[in-house]
This record gives structure tokens, C-alpha cells and sequence, in this order.
């Protein structure tokens, strides 16, 4: 994922500055979305967009329409970032603020129909980046699941892989196995592991979380058939590729309201 902190650093020209709205430099940016001269201004925007806003082209759009109500706007849509190619007014950089949403101003010489190419370039690279990355950690675990090194060792990788904590949690909220940030050890609950073991390898479709689907191990060849619980030890923990950010804690697992037997609740 690319951040919008990132996208500054390493894709807006030398020389971009950031005028307000630093609050939101963390968020995860999707697309760029550039102004056009005639409604629909931006066409459908699904969130995670940066906007980029010719000053020119929004005068002729509206010239009644102030970049103040344009950052207003696109900030409900869901627009992470603004950028624009000139000097904006002080309430559009009070809006900004207010809202959280970063304005960035490029050097007058860019074009923003170019910035959207290189941003939409470099937004697909991070995407293709993410998808080898996973198909990588999905054979890893696969394969520590076929030779038993249980699920410690798989939790162990997943945070190492990620950076950051990673829980096994069972379908009454309990924490089997978890590891707190990558330091060479898994703690296990004291549940009975082979119970664990169990749930990571036949847990059903249902539990396992559904914000991001695994990336598969490619396509145009033949798969090796791989005991059940060796593909579902794979395939349940690389579905937490991308989700959440760095430093977050990230659970493998169903929660519940039940009473926690053998295990610990998180």
C-alpha cells in the first residue's frame, strides 16, 4: 500500500510542499482523480483518491466554486490527499486543516495530466509489489505447515513477514498463539495446541477475515496438492497481507462472546 506521506517523498516533484492538513499523511492512497474542465468534475470517486486540482481548469469548471468548498467536498467523497499547481487562498489551507486532508502545492511548471500517469504507475507497482510479496509468505507458511513446525512458528513468520504483532485467536475470541511485534519468540495460550492446530488448518470460510483476499500462488501452472491443513495454514494467514498498518496487531481467527476455555482473551 502507498501511503500519502510516501507518495510525497517518493512520486510528487522535487519541490512540492505541503501547505496543510499534515494530520493525514498516514492514510492509504488508492488512485488519482484529476479535475476535469466539465461536470462530472471527477467522475466516481470510490475513496483513497488523490484529487488533482489545476487551478485554471477549476475556474473554468465554476468560477464560482472556491477550492475551500472543493476540499470540503472531495473530503466526504473520501479524496485522501489534494493536490494542486498554485498559490491557494487562506480558507481552502483552514479547511485543509480542519479536516485533516493533506494540500500539497507542485512547482507551477508541472503537469498534471503527466503526475497522474507516474501516480497511477507507481500505485499499480505497489500493488504487483504486494501481490509477489504475498504469494512469497503464502508458500512460507505452507510450507512450515507441512513440515509440523506448528502454529507458533507460523505466527512467528507472519509477524516477522509484516512487522508487527499477529494473533491466533479461536471462534470463541481466545487467544491461541500470538506474537507482540517480531523479537524471535510466539507466546501459545495455555489451550490445548493441537486445538489450535486444528483451527488454523480446517477453519471454515467463515473465519477467516474477509478484508483482503489471498493473492494465490499465480497462475498458468499446476499447483502441488497440499494436505488441508497445510493449505489452510497458508491461506488463512496470508489473508492478512495489507491490512492494517505498521505497528498495528493483526488477528487470524473469529471473535466471540463465549467464555474463554484454555486460552486467554485478548
Amino acid at each position: 500500500m502507498l501511503r500519502v506521506g510516501e507518495l510525497w517523498r517518493e512520486v510528487l516533484p522535487s519541490g512540492t510542499r505541503l501547505l496543510a492538513g499534515e494530520a493525514g499523511l498516514d492514510r492509504e492512497v488508492t488512485w488519482p482523480a484529476r479535475l476535469r474542465s466539465r461536470p462530472p468534475a471527477f467522475g466516481q470517486l470510490k475513496g483513497g483518491e488523490v484529487a488533482l486540482v489545476g487551478l485554471q481548469t477549476l475556474q473554468q469548471l465554476d468560477p464560482a466554486l472556491s477550492l475551500a468548498r472543493v476540499v470540503r467536498q472531495v473530503q466526504r467523497a473520501g479524496v485522501v490527499a489534494v493536490v494542486i499547481n498554485g498559490e491557494p487562498p487562506g480558507d481552502a489551507l483552514t479547511a485543509a486543516d480542519e479536516l485533516g486532508l493533506p494540500l500539497f502545492v507542485v512547482p507551477a511548471d508541472t503537469l498534471l495530466a503527466d503526475l497522474e500517469r507516474t501516480i497511477t504507475q507507481h500505485v499499480l507497482e505497489r500493488r504487483a509489489d504486494l501481490q509477489r510479496r504475498a504469494r512469497e509468505v503464502e508458500r512460507e507458511l505452507m510450507e512450515l505447515a507441512i513440515e509440523g513446525q506448528g502454529v507458533a512458528a507460523i505466527v512467528a513468520r507472519l509477524s516477522q513477514a509484516l512487522g508487527r504483532s499477529a494473533w491466533l485467536l479461536a471462534n470463541d475470541g481466545c487467544a491461541l498463539a500470538k506474537q507482540d511485534g517480531y523479537a524471535g519468540g510466539v507466546a501459545l495460550a495455555d489451550g490445548d495446541s493441537t486445538r489450535a492446530g486444528a483451527l488454523l488448518g480446517r477453519a471454515p470460510r467463515q473465519h477467516a477475515p474477509a478484508r483482503r483476499r489471498s493473492a494465490g500462488l499465480g497462475r498458468g501452472r499446476r499447483r502441488p496438492r497440499l494436505p488441508g491443513r497445510a493449505r489452510g495454514a497458508g491461506r488463512q494467514a496470508v489473508r492478512l497481507l495489507g491490512v492494517g498498518r505498521r505497528g498495528d496487531t493483526l488477528a487470524a481467527g473469529a471473535h466471540g462472546d463465549g467464555p474463554c476455555r484454555g486460552g486467554m482473551r485478548r
